[in-house]
């Protein structure tokens, strides 16, 4: 980071990877987002897709 303002909003990502290997999403990972959470928010992932 340079100094400058921080990003409005941030995206999280939760990967249970299968093999794994860190890496892209792949057959047989287990994944969940938050998409729009702000600096200071308590979010909570929930796994809610099977690649």
């Amino acid at each position: 980071m340079d100094g400058g303002p921080a990003q409005k909003n941030l995206r999280f990502k939760a990967l249970l990877d299968m093999n794994g290997s860190a890496g892209v999403d792949q057959a047989g990972d287990l994944v969940g987002t938050v998409e729009k959470a702000k600096i200071g928010d308590k979010v909570k992932i929930k796994i809610a897709k099977a690649i």
